[in-house]
Order: C-alpha cells, then structure tokens, then sequence
C-alpha cells in the first residue's frame, strides 16, 4: 500500500482534538497489543475517550491509522516496533497527516497562536476545538522528536499542568470521601446491634477479639449490677 493510499482517508476529517490523555492512552495501549479494529466498543472496553469514542475514531482516521470502518492500516502496523525505527515511522505518520499544517507553519519558530489560527483556516474548526487540536498536534510532534518552538511546548505544558492539579484536587476529594469521622460513621460500620424481643436492645462496639473480651467483661459486670437493681455509672 502507498503513502497516499494510506493516508487518504484523512482529507475528509478535521485533525485530532479533545483531549491528549485519549490519545496518549490509545498508543501506550498500542505498544502492548496489536490492535486490528477499533470501534466504540474498542474504546469503551480499553476505558478510552467515555462517551467520546466518535471523536478518537474520527482523530485516529485523520492520521491514517484506520479506515473508514475502524479497520488497522498499514500504518498501525508500522507503530508496533520499537526504538528508532519507531520514532521514524511516528514522525512519519505525524508528517503526512499534518502536512497542510506543517508546510504553512514554520513549527521551530511559530507561536502557538499560529497553530491554533491554522488549524482554524485551513481545517475548518472551531476556536476551541483548534485550542484542543494543537495540544494534541504538538504532543504527537514531541513523540515523534520533532523539533518545535518554545511557545510550542509551553502551550501543551500549561495543559499538562491543569491535569495535574485536577488530579491533585481529585485525589483530596477521594481521601476526604474515605477518611470518616467517628461521627460520620454510620452506625452499622462501628457498632453490633443486638435485639431481643421489645425489652432488650443492645450496642457494641466491634473490632478484634481481645477488645470484644474486654467489652464482654464489662456488659457481664452491667448485667449483674442490673439484676441486683444497683445503680450503674455512666
């Protein structure tokens, strides 16, 4: 199969955009298998791009790694080597898909800006969708080695940024969810509940034998101070 024939199917669809980590994901997944199809059920079950599989498939066609049914290209296979040949073949792919892109931008001098402003003119998209688009344009770029402006770099820097305190706040959020509060706790994790009939209702703290011994002692001292009719301290 020729170069032109497998990146055809890319002059119909716009560039990749959303967000990096899908891709990112997608090719890491691709280092440890071999994938041959790719489809919204594909994506869902390799937790990719949720409720968002179209755009990923629509992305990966752009760069000539599947058809127009999800089928692997040539392309894909090439992707599944290793060392230098590997990042050969990537740069490759990144060429080819973003040839419009590269040959009006000059990538080791260019402000991001005009990335973004190219991607809107000469692909058709939206604002946000190039903002999205040239994030993912340059990390693909520094995959593949290629050399590119500092303004380049810092714009897909202050992304990598914000996922990383999104992932900081996330994790206070979950550590926050699972350290409760005796008095948070509900009553079924920390307590035994026992019921007898209408007149006896009774509560005990659970936890290992030894502490459930020593509890045992005291409700036995309890029991005898309440069958004796003696008033029981608090």
């Amino acid at each position: 199969m020729s170069d032109a024939e497998t990146t055809s199917p890319t002059k119909q669809i716009q560039p990749p955009y959303g967000s990096v980590m899908w891709y990112d994901k997608f090719f890491k997944l691709l280092e440890r298998i071999q994938i041959d199809k790719v489809d919204s059920s594909f994506l869902k079950t390799n937790d990719i791009a949720a409720g968002n599989e179209y755009k990923v498939i629509n992305g990966l066609r752009f760069l000539g790694l599947i058809d127009e049914n999800g089928k692997a290209m040539e392309r894909m296979s090439s992707l599944r080597v290793v060392g230098e040949e590997y990042t050969t073949n990537f740069e490759k792919m990144v060429r080819d898909a973003y040839s419009v892109l590269i040959s009006k931008v000059e990538l080791e001098k260019a402000l991001a800006d005009d990335a973004v402003n190219k991607l809107i003119t000469e692909y058709g998209m939206a604002r946000s969708t190039a903002k999205q688009g040239t994030k993912i344009f340059v990390f693909l770029a520094q995959k593949a080695g290629m050399t590119i402006s500092t303004s380049l770099a810092e714009y897909r820097k202050e992304e990598l940024e914000v996922t990383r305190q999104k992932g900081k706040e996330t994790n206070v959020v979950r550590k926050k969810k699972e350290t409760k509060t005796e008095e948070e706790m509900d009553e079924t994790e920390t307590m035994y509940v026992g019921r007898l009939g209408d007149n006896i209702l009774i509560k005990l703290r659970k936890g290992d034998r030894e502490l459930r011994e020593k509890i045992a002692e005291h409700v036995k001292k309890l029991l005898e101070l309440y069958v004796e009719g003696e008033e029981i301290e608090n």
